[in-house]
C-alpha cells in the first residue's frame, strides 16, 4: 500500500513538474517574443531618428538655397528697375506717328495748293 501511495505521489509530482516546466517554457517564449519586439522597436526608432536628422539637414540646405534665390531675385529686381530708369524713352508710339504723318500730308497738300 505504501508503494502504491508512493507511486501515486511520484506520478502527481512528475505531472506537476511537467506542467510547471511547460508554463516556464511558455513564459520564456513570451519573453523572447517581447524582447524581439523591443529590439525591433529600438531599431525602428534609430532608423526614424537618423531619417529625421537627414531630413533636417536637407531642410536646412533647402532653406539656405531659398534665401539665396530670394536675394538673387531682389538683386535682379533692382537691376531691372535701374535699367528701366536709365533706358532711353521710346520715341513715339505708332498712333502718334500716324497722326504726325497725316499732319505732314495735310501740310504738303496745303503747300501744293498755295503754289
Amino acid at each position: 500500500m505504501k508503494l502504491v501511495i508512493s507511486l501515486i505521489l511520484n506520478v502527481i509530482f512528475a505531472i506537476a513538474l511537467i506542467v510547471s516546466l511547460y508554463f516556464l517554457r511558455d513564459e520564456n517564449y513570451r519573453r523572447l517574443d517581447y524582447q524581439e519586439e523591443i529590439e525591433y522597436t529600438e531599431r525602428a526608432a534609430k532608423r526614424a531618428i537618423s531619417e529625421e536628422r537627414r531630413l533636417r539637414i536637407e531642410n536646412d540646405e533647402l532653406k539656405a538655397e531659398l534665401e539665396k534665390n530670394i536675394a538673387a531675385r531682389s538683386r535682379l529686381k533692382e537691376m531691372l528697375a535701374e535699367a528701366r530708369r536709365s533706358a532711353p524713352k521710346p520715341t513715339t508710339l505708332f498712333s502718334e506717328r500716324m497722326q504726325r504723318n497725316q499732319q505732314l500730308k495735310r501740310m504738303r497738300l496745303r503747300s501744293s495748293n498755295i503754289q
